[in-house]
């Protein structure tokens, strides 16, 4: 890699926020919104940053904060059954309080359907397609070089065809207010 050293800094602190997610999965650690979207976006910047080097793009995640957001956007939705099983806990510490215990470790349609966690989760997809608008909106910029913009392309319809479709296939009872 051109920048050798930046991309093994990186890769030292991907491994050190991983780990942070391995030690709270253990704790089932509840963490305020605050500190989960920093880890996220340590997470994301990160990954990104390490992918935009490996390809030799001009930028890094830094140049692109609309699109590390909807990617941790992504994960956390697409993974919810899977991360609350594990002891990943994505969810607010707000939300988290206000919710009934995981009927045995794991969620069930049931569980999924309460109130405040439909709310917060609707609230994120909207927030989420903001993102998605943002992105577009930089990407129709031309403030990119090419590799940069073809990567945030390709991840960016990602998302957003996870967000129009996926989303709604996993979690079908918000498609009517959603859509």
């Amino acid at each position: 890699l051109p920048d050798h050293a930046a991309a093994r800094a990186d890769v030292n602190a991907l491994l050190h926020t991983m780990f942070r997610d391995y030690a709270r999965a253990r704790q089932q650690a509840v963490w305020p919104a605050d500190d989960l979207a920093r880890q996220h976006r340590a997470t994301f910047d990160l990954s990104l940053n390490l992918l935009l080097a490996a390809t030799q793009a001009g930028q890094r995640a830094n140049a692109l904060p609309a699109l590390s957001a909807a990617l941790a956007w992504c994960s956390v939705m697409r993974d919810l059954r899977e991360d609350l099983a594990a002891g990943i806990i994505n969810i607010p510490a707000d939300i988290w309080a206000q919710l009934r215990p995981l009927p045995n470790g794991t969620p069930d349609a049931a569980w999924l359907q309460q109130a405040p966690l439909q709310q917060w989760m609707r609230h994120q997809h909207q927030q989420a397609g903001q993102l998605l608008d943002r992105l577009d909106q930089q990407l129709a910029s031309g403030s990119l070089d090419p590799a940069t913009q073809r990567i945030a392309r390709l991840f960016g319809r990602s998302v957003r065809d996870f967000a129009r479709r996926r989303f709604f296939r996993l979690y079908p009872w918000l498609r009517a207010v959603d859509n």
